[in-house]
C-alpha cells in the first residue's frame, strides 16, 4: 500500500497541541515558578526551572497523547518535576565542585614536579586519564558519564538526548563511576 507525499509529510511534522494542553502549559508556568521560588530558587533560576518543566510536560504529552491525563491537579503535575529539576541542578553543581577539586589536585601535582601547565593543558591531561580509566566501562556508561561530566548535562538532558529515562541515565552514570573507582583504586586524583 502506497502513501501519498502529503500523508508521509504529515506523519513526520510536529503535532499541534490541542487547546487543553496549551491552556495547561499556560497555567503551569506560574505554578512551576512559584514552587521553585518556595524551594529557594532565585527568580531567574525559577524561570529556567519552569521552562524545563513545561518542556517535560510537553514531551510527556507528545510521547503518548492518549495516556496523558491533562485533568490531574496542576500541583501534582508540576511540583514533582520542579523538585526533580532542582535536585538535578544541585547534583550537577556538586559534580562541578568535585571536578574542580580533581583539577586542582592534578595541577598542584604537576607544579610540584616543576611543571607550570596552563589550565587547558591540565584539563587535557585530566580528561585523557579519565578516558583511560573508563576504557573498560560499558559504552553507554562512558557516553553518559562524558555528557554529564564533560558537557555539564543533567540526567534529564542526557535522557532526552539518548532517548532513555533519567533513571536509566543515572544507572549508566553510576556504572561509569564504579568502573572509574575500580580503575583508580585508592587514587581518585588519577595521579599514579
Amino acid at each position: 500500500m502506497e502513501t501519498s507525499e502529503a500523508e508521509s509529510a504529515s506523519a513526520t511534522e510536529p503535532r499541534a497541541a490541542p487547546p487543553e494542553i496549551e491552556h495547561l502549559l499556560a497555567r503551569a508556568m506560574p505554578v512551576a515558578e512559584a514552587v521553585a521560588r518556595r524551594n529557594g530558587a532565585s527568580r531567574a533560576r525559577a524561570a529556567e526551572i519552569a521552562q524545563s518543566v513545561l518542556i517535560d510536560i510537553w514531551q510527556e504529552w507528545r510521547a503518548n497523547p492518549e495516556a496523558f491525563n491533562a485533568s490531574r491537579p496542576l500541583a501534582a503535575l508540576v511540583a514533582p518535576r520542579v523538585r526533580g529539576t532542582m535536585i538535578n541542578h544541585h547534583v550537577a553543581s556538586d559534580r562541578r565542585i568535585r571536578r574542580d577539586g580533581m583539577f586542582l589536585s592534578l595541577h598542584h601535582a604537576l607544579v610540584s614536579e616543576g611543571q607550570h601547565p596552563d589550565e587547558g593543558a591540565v584539563t587535557h591531561v585530566l580528561w585523557q586519564l579519565v578516558g583511560r580509566a573508563l576504557a573498560d566501562a560499558p559504552k553507554a556508561s562512558r557516553e553518559v558519564f562524558l555528557l554529564v561530566e564533560h558537557d555539564n548535562a543533567t540526567y534529564d538532558q542526557v535522557a532526552r538526548a539518548r532517548g532513555i529515562t533519567p533513571a536509566t541515565a543515572r544507572v549508566h552514570y553510576h556504572k561509569a563511576i564504579v568502573s572509574l573507582r575500580a580503575a583508580l583504586g585508592h587514587n581518585p586524583a588519577l595521579l599514579t
